[in-house]
C-alpha cells in the first residue's frame, strides 16, 4: 500500500493480512484508505458506464 499498488491482488489468508497488520506493516487505516481508493474507482467506471448506455 505504501507503493501505490491498492488494487494488487492479495497473496495470502486473512490471517496473514492480520498478522501484518498485528507487526504493524499495515494499518487499519492503510486498508480503508486502499478499500475507499477502489471503491471510487469502481464508481467512477460504473457512472461512465450507465452515461453511455451500457447496462
Amino acid at each position: 500500500m505504501a507503493a501505490g499498488n491498492d488494487m494488487k491482488m492479495a497473496t495470502g489468508s486473512p490471517d496473514r493480512r492480520q498478522e501484518t497488520m498485528e507487526k504493524g506493516v499495515l494499518t487499519q487505516e492503510e486498508m480503508e484508505k486502499a478499500a475507499r481508493s477502489i471503491l471510487r474507482l469502481i464508481l467512477q467506471i460504473d457512472r461512465g458506464r450507465i452515461a453511455k448506455g451500457f447496462n
